[in-house]
């Protein structure tokens, strides 16, 4: 395997993780408009591709753009994907590629100064243009990983919704320690909101140093994206309801926190009978009107409480992607 970078310390922070090279997620699925087949032929040879025709999809006279100029597309969509795709091989980046059919997923290395070449070998597999020559762009990955279902499940939460292409910035630089085999900190900060939502919400209900935290019981929905304004929804030992926030945010003047704020005050009951929490950097806990803010730093110093070694080890060993084996 290519080391892409050396550094002078074992552990990556997020601070040098500014500098690395990009990560990028990218899906192929039956949208491409070509046979499964195709897709686990291209597969096979560790290619990325992406297939914008831009143009109508019902005419069956229109030919494929082979441009591979984002400025020579109408289709927005194919637009901004055809310019991330040349982004990507003009500064490399580390793509994690997944294939619909056998339910691949790889990550490979795209050094800098590649090119997108075409492929012209397969064809449409819709009706109307049945036949036709399907112009596929391609990339080529170097020192492909295969990564197992069972692995890295924490990143396969992190994927974008409903995009084909594009820079994976949410999951830091995770995919960057991974592809080089270099641990992270085992630190809060190095978990995606998902995982950090989860640490929390484990946390209300099992954690006794705070009496005046309130017990959480039961979950009533799906922790994070699921819900609007709110990332956890549940019933208190005392049969109330909680909502929490859960943020990495520190300044609490911010406008992105005042807003985080200002949501979450929506769900007060008029009998003041929900429990409003907010998860933040804050430096203590305390409670401002009816909202309980509570300290990320307590979050993680619970983490590390004796008995709780396997549960801390297994959260952050979602950066080795040998843990699960």
């Amino acid at each position: 395997m290519w080391v892409i970078y050396t550094f002078k310390y074992d552990i990556v922070t997020m601070e040098e993780a500014e500098s690395l090279i990009q990560s990028y997620f990218i899906r192929h699925t039956k949208k491409l408009a070509i046979s499964p087949m195709a897709i686990l032929e291209l597969c096979s040879q560790d290619l990325i591709f992406i297939h914008f025709p831009d143009c109508k999809k019902d005419d069956p006279t229109a030919k494929d753009n082979e441009s591979l100029e984002s400025k020579d597309y109408k289709i927005p969509n194919a637009k901004s994907n055809m310019k991330i795709f040349n982004d990507l091989c003009e500064k490399g980046g580390i793509v994690w590629a997944e294939y619909d059919g056998e339910n691949k997923i790889k990550i490979g290395f795209v050094p800098p100064g590649s090119k997108i070449k075409l492929n012209k070998s397969y064809f449409w597999e819709n009706e109307e243009r049945k036949n036709k020559v399907a112009v596929i762009k391609t990339i080529q990955l170097h020192n492909v990983i295969k990564i197992e279902p069972k692995e890295l499940m924490s990143l396969g939460v992190a994927r974008p919704i409903q995009r084909t292409l594009g820079h994976w910035k949410k999951i830091k630089n995770k995919l960057h320690c991974i592809y080089n085999n270099k641990p992270l900190d085992s630190d809060f900060s190095s978990l995606i909101p998902e995982e950090q939502e989860v640490v929390c919400q484990e946390f209300l209900r099992y954690q006794k140093l705070f009496p005046d935290i309130p017990k959480l019981n039961y979950l009533l929905l799906p922790p994070g994206r699921t819900m609007k304004d709110i990332d956890i929804y549940g019933l208190s030992n005392e049969n109330k309801k909680i909502f929490a926030q859960v943020t990495y945010l520190e300044k609490s003047e911010t406008k992105k926190f005042k807003n985080k704020v200002a949501k979450l005050k929506k769900y007060l009951s008029t009998s003041n009978d929900n429990y409003l929490l907010f998860f933040c950097k804050c430096p203590e806990l305390h409670k401002d009107g009816n909202i309980l803010f509570i300290p990320i730093s307590v979050v993680e110093n619970w983490l590390k409480q004796p008995g709780q070694e396997y549960y801390l080890k297994t959260v952050y060993s979602t950066n080795n992607r040998n843990s699960h084996r």
